[in-house]
C-alpha cells in the first residue's frame, strides 16, 4: 500500500507501468512464479542473482 499525496502517487503509478504494472496477462507470470516456489524453492540461491538494492529507490516526495 502506498500514502501520499497526489504528484507521489502519480509518480508511482508512473513507475508501476514502467516495471510492467500494466500487463493484462499478469496472472499468467504469477502463476508461474508460484509454480517455481512450490517446487524449486531448493534451487532459488543458485538461478536468482544476489539483489543489489533491498527496495526500489523511488524519489521522496518533495524532490
Amino acid at each position: 500500500m502506498l500514502v501520499g499525496d497526489v504528484p507521489l502517487i502519480a509518480r508511482a503509478r508512473r513507475w508501476r507501468k514502467m516495471l510492467g504494472g500494466g500487463m493484462r496477462q499478469a496472472g499468467i507470470v504469477a502463476a508461474a512464479g508460484l509454480y517455481a516456489l512450490d517446487h524449486h524453492v531448493e534451487r532459488l540461491a543458485e538461478i536468482t542473482p544476489t539483489p543489489r538494492h533491498s527496495q526500489m529507490d523511488f524519489p521522496k516526495s518533495g524532490d
